[in-house]
């Protein structure tokens, strides 16, 4: 594909993004100035009916003492009432027993003062009551303006907490206005690097019928015979490499540690290209080779940030289990080469028929054809593996170089080690019980990987290695090395499973001797 598409494509997607932010964000403040609004006029008609409210309460206040008072006004013009009536009494009884009168007289007078005696206490009785009712309405009325002064201040607290949330709400619709000038001067930065290329475009346009009627002039002048046209050998046709696709890397721990570096590389330009302006990091990107990020898609960042909690465990820890590992691998192999010879079965007592020999010999070249097979795949992973470090790194890296090699050069041990333990088998079980073990030995990189997704080696290395994608999609070419060196290996190993499978199953078997 040719890069100015690509490049137009990723501007058009660029912009396609920031349009769709653009909306967003002012829909977002279309949102909180509808919000904003609604905010204000619940605060409002709340402190509207709080001040209805306090008014009723002062008016209700204001009855209730004015009461009170002719009430008090009553109590005392009755008591003085009474208590002159009675001063009456006792004179009209002291002018009684002056005078001569009758006993029935007395009688009638003093029926008399005991009547208005009782109903003197009656009506003090009245009175005390309709001041205890007084004291009570005077309590219920202090609770309830008590009430209303805490409703009040609660209203008053809320009023407060609104106007804080509407003056949050007014800084944040500032914040997103300056976003989306930011992005506007963005998109016109964009718009103005289209009319550039547009102009590149149109100069190339012109350049090439420069070149058009340049060589239409030289074939006029050629078929005149001013100029004699030197002959040229022909170029050679060089063979197109095709581009890399998706590829789908071998999940061992080796690999983890690759994407792990590449995603931790990624990380590290997106936030120097999110810190810089346009302006920087154009220069930045032609001062600073980094990652090449544009020609691969699917290469995840870690959730682990760098110089962040659980960082040394994730890049050291987990190296130091990738070198352990691979020490562990070398060390079985080379214990199954020195001892493959005595791992065979004894020796047959007698000649086996033809079904015992064919069964013994089949599954021989059957388990040699599957574990070369095998053996083919990880060398194909150790290949991808190199590959994508070529392709995305700026420089070769020593670690992947030094991995690569060693794993290549353990793959042929164990190819080297499953022929020689084959050649001293006599029981086709033991025949693939071996197979077995000998393919464990080269799929024990992809076991501590998948222990460590468990969380065996803590939560950091578990969560970095979960979100892992082994399958990646570039779009540029394969390196000028990879096409022959991925025909050397096919050819090398299916050339090598032929030969050795023919090889076991035309052995002699191993006789007991007399």
């Amino acid at each position: 594909m040719d890069p100015r598409e690509i490049e137009r494509d990723r501007n058009r997607k660029l912009l396609h993004e920031l349009d769709a932010r653009h909306r967003e964000l002012h829909q977002r403040s279309s949102d909180d100035n509808v919000r904003f609004r609604q905010i204000q006029a619940e605060t409002r008609q709340g402190l509207d009916q709080t001040q209805q409210q306090n008014a009723a309460a002062q008016a209700e206040f204001a009855r209730l003492t004015q009461e009170l008072g002719s009430v008090r006004q009553g109590v005392d013009a009755f008591r003085g009432a009474t208590q002159s009536g009675y001063a009456d009494i006792q004179q009209d009884l002291a002018g009684l027993q002056r005078s001569v009168a009758s006993t029935a007289d007395l009688t009638r007078l003093r029926s008399e003062l005991g009547t208005a005696t009782n109903e003197f206490q009656r009506i003090r009785s009245a009175v005390q009551q309709e001041q205890a009712k007084v004291k009570s309405d005077m309590d219920t009325l202090r609770r309830a303006k008590k009430e209303l002064q805490r409703e009040v201040s609660a209203m008053t607290k809320e009023a407060q907490a609104a106007m804080r949330e509407i003056q949050n709400s007014k800084k944040t619709d500032s914040e997103q206005h300056r976003k989306i000038q930011e992005q506007e001067r963005q998109l016109a930065t964009l718009k103005d690097n289209s009319k550039v290329k547009g102009e590149l475009q149109s100069t190339k346009r012109q350049g090439d019928q420069l070149a058009t009627e340049f060589r239409k002039l030289m074939a006029q002048l050629q078929e005149r015979g001013v100029l004699t046209p030197v002959r040229e050998a022909p170029p050679e046709e060089e063979e197109e490499i095709p581009p890399v696709g998706t590829i789908e890397l071998g999940e061992d721990c080796f690999t983890a540690r690759l994407l792990l570096r590449l995603g931790f590389m990624k990380a590290k330009g997106a936030r120097e290209m999110s810190m810089a302006s346009m302006d920087s990091y154009d220069e930045e990107v032609s001062s600073d080779p980094g990652i090449n990020t544009e020609n691969v898609a699917g290469l995840q960042e870690p959730e682990v940030v760098e110089g962040g909690p659980g960082y040394f465990q994730v890049t050291t820890g987990w190296l130091g289990i990738c070198v352990i590992t691979l020490l562990l691998q070398f060390l079985v192999i080379l214990v199954m080469l020195k001892n493959g010879a005595e791992t065979g079965d004894d020796c047959l007592e007698k000649e086996p028929s033809f079904s015992e020999w064919f069964l013994l010999h089949v599954s021989k070249a059957c388990a040699m054809c599957v574990a070369g097979i095998l053996l083919g795949k990880d060398l194909m992973d150790v290949l991808n593996y190199w590959m994508v470090s070529e392709l995305l790194e700026p420089r070769r890296s020593i670690e992947v170089i030094i991995s690569a090699v060693l794993r290549g050069s353990l793959t042929v041990l164990i190819a080297a080690a499953t022929v020689v333990i084959y050649m001293g088998l006599s029981s086709p079980a033991s025949v693939w019980i071996n197979m077995t073990a000998v393919s464990f030995i080269g799929e024990l990189g992809g076991s501590m990987l998948e222990v460590a997704k468990r969380g065996v080696f803590g939560h950091h290395i578990s969560k970095a290695m979960t979100t892992l994608n082994f399958q990646l999609t570039f779009i540029s070419e394969y390196p000028a090395w990879f096409p022959w060196a991925r025909r050397i290996t096919v050819i090398a190993c299916f050339g090598g499973i032929l030969f050795f499978c023919t090889v076991v199953f035309v052995m002699p078997d191993n006789l007991c001797k007399a």
